[in-house]
């Protein structure tokens, strides 16, 4: 069975329906990476971002370093990094 998510926006009066808001594109990644250094609750509460995007020896630019402030074994960051790797190029 698919499961399908969607966001909405709630309506302003009582005799409004809610309103499902459509997924768009983002047209400039930089918006959205700006948009996190200020709030990094978008993503996660819990995170501690320690730094921005650096080019690494190969010249790829690896996803930015977030540590939870709660903690986080090097397994989970490894795991995390990967993905936020994985969703960074797919933006591309």
């Amino acid at each position: 069975m698919a499961i399908e998510q969607g966001i909405w926006k709630l309506a302003d009066s009582a005799g409004e329906p809610p309103r499902k808001l459509r997924p768009t594109g983002l047209a400039d990644e930089g918006q959205l990476e700006e948009q996190i250094m200020q709030v990094v609750a978008i993503l996660n509460r819990d995170w501690l971002l320690i730094g921005r995007q650096v080019r690494t020896a190969s010249n790829e630019i690896p996803a930015p370093k977030v540590r939870s402030a709660w903690g986080m074994t090097e397994g989970q960051y490894a795991k995390l990094s990967s993905r936020l790797w994985q969703i960074s190029k797919s933006l591309l």
